[in-house]
């Protein structure tokens, strides 16, 4: 088995591996590097061969900064074509030697899924963040069932409600970039109510613009008489479309506008050869009562979390960030940082120290304002 490194923007061979692996998500992709090169991340892959063929794989997103900080990230990775302890060490192996090689002070390893254990990542010098994400829940739905058989797996008000909602003529169309400036309104909407902080229409709109072409974007608009109610924008990628971002004006609430919205937008994913559907985030205390055998918490009865459990599928807890350090100044400086002012003012300082490509350093200094808002998924929906 040999590494293999590259830092090509555009790599055709690392892409189909990561369209072809079963789990392999867009932010893994080098749509994804292109999507983040403007705010002054650049890739770095470190690839595993086994007999001249892709076997494993990361893709790190490493930014410059001022005073001679290199942090990177490893967003939804490593990928591994199969899971054995072996492969497993091997990747992480590479991993260490490349942040050693290219000089990287800190980074942050988000894995999709469980490959391996606390333990083993322990074993190379990672440990669970105590700033970044943490455990998030999601709801995967498969895709490789009959539309059939999904309506019977859902809550039967859901299935009752998408009924509902076809007889009292709600209709969804798939949206195009003029409609993004209806759905990022309902998603302010949504913000408002819900109480989450939410990414901006420049974000949104890159996204677009940057995915739309290779068909890895799409959105999906309600509408009752012509008015459009609410709308879904999801990221298709390999085998897995993803629900990125939902809102909703809050208009024709007693229409249910927004369960055959979801329903239609599963429906194209099947009809489209995807395998699963990933619903979003769910509340983690949801997540670990109902994989416990337990029921949902009373609290979460009437939210997100219970509209999307509506639509049956399996519930999953991805694991949570893991870091890297050695730089040992900028360890002891982010352990009194997060002291002093919190996790959510350290994740704002670290997106906002001013890199060699992007200098901002007002940007920089309004970091140290205390935040007065928590951060909630974007697919939020009452």
């Amino acid at each position: 088995m040999t590494c293999h490194v590259s830092h090509c923007v555009v790599d055709s061979e690392w892409d189909s591996f990561v369209e072809a692996t079963s789990g392999g998500l867009h932010m893994q992709s080098c749509l994804w590097a292109a999507f983040k090169a403007p705010l002054g991340w650049s890739p770095i892959r470190a690839v595993l061969k086994r007999n001249g063929c892709i076997v494993a794989g990361a893709q790190i997103l490493v930014r410059r900064l001022l005073f001679g900080l290199r942090i990177a990230r490893v967003p939804q990775g490593p990928i591994l074509a199969f899971y054995d302890s072996e492969l497993f060490n091997a990747m992480i192996e590479s991993l260490v030697e490349l942040i050693r090689i290219h000089k990287i002070d800190y980074i942050a390893l988000q894995p999709d899924f469980n490959y391996g254990t606390v333990d083993e990542l322990r074993r190379w010098g990672f440990e669970v963040s105590p700033y970044l994400r943490g455990e998030c829940g999601t709801v995967l739905v498969d895709l490789s069932q009959r539309s059939e058989i999904l309506l019977q797996q859902m809550r039967r008000t859901t299935r009752n409600n998408i009924v509902s909602a076809q007889h009292l003529g709600i209709k969804v169309r798939d949206g195009t970039h003029s409609d993004l400036s209806v759905f990022y309104r309902f998603l302010e909407a949504t913000a408002r109510r819900r109480h989450f902080t939410r990414r901006s229409r420049t974000y949104y709109t890159r996204l677009w613009e940057r995915l739309r072409p290779s068909q890895h974007v799409k959105l999906f608009v309600a509408e009752y008489q012509g008015e459009a109610i609410s709308s879904l924008l999801t990221v298709p990628f390999g085998d897995t479309v993803v629900a990125e971002a939902f809102g909703w004006s809050g208009a024709k609430a007693r229409l249910r506008p927004n369960e055959l919205l979801f329903w239609r937008a599963i429906q194209w994913s099947k009809d489209n050869g995807y395998y699963r559907f990933d619903l979003g985030g769910i509340d983690v205390s949801a997540a670990h009562a109902l994989l416990n055998g337990n029921s949902l918490p009373e609290a979460l009865r009437s939210n997100s979390t219970r509209f999307k459990l509506g639509f049956g599928g399996s519930v999953v807890l991805r694991p949570p960030t893991f870091e890297y350090i050695p730089n040992r100044a900028l360890r002891l400086f982010l352990r009194q940082y997060t002291t002093i002012l919190g996790k959510r003012n350290l994740t704002t300082l670290l997106n906002r120290i001013p890199s060699l490509d992007n200098l901002d350093l007002r940007g920089f200094f309004s970091s140290f304002k205390r935040p007065d808002k928590k951060s909630e998924n974007g697919t939020a929906v009452r």
